[in-house]
């Protein structure tokens, strides 16, 4: 079965982001909530079509976006991996591929 799997900068990237908008909504989840079902529809598609997601530079490395997020994957055997999630409203200038 395929998969999405969330390096441990990813993973630690979107917790930050999630904390972030729940201390600006005054504690309520809401839009977290909304956001990881946002995350859970659009996702399979990238899974199964690593293709799918729009190319960065020479790396071989894809991106999908979900809502203002920004996933950076790249495929592997069972599915993707995303090594980067980033709030595309930050300055991009300070976007850091680990690859």
């Amino acid at each position: 079965m395929r998969t999405m799997i969330l390096s441990p900068q990813a993973e630690a990237e979107l917790a930050e982001i999630l904390a972030y908008f729940e201390k600006q909504n005054a504690g309520s989840n809401s839009y977290t909530v909304y956001l990881l079902d946002k995350i859970e529809e659009k996702s399979p598609h990238y899974i199964q079509n690593p293709e799918l997601g729009q190319k960065i530079g020479k790396s071989g490395d894809r991106f999908f976006r979900c809502d203002n997020l920004m996933f950076v994957y790249s495929e592997v055997e069972n599915g993707i991996e995303v090594s980067t999630v980033w709030d595309a409203r930050r300055n991009p200038k300070t976007l850091k591929l680990t690859r």
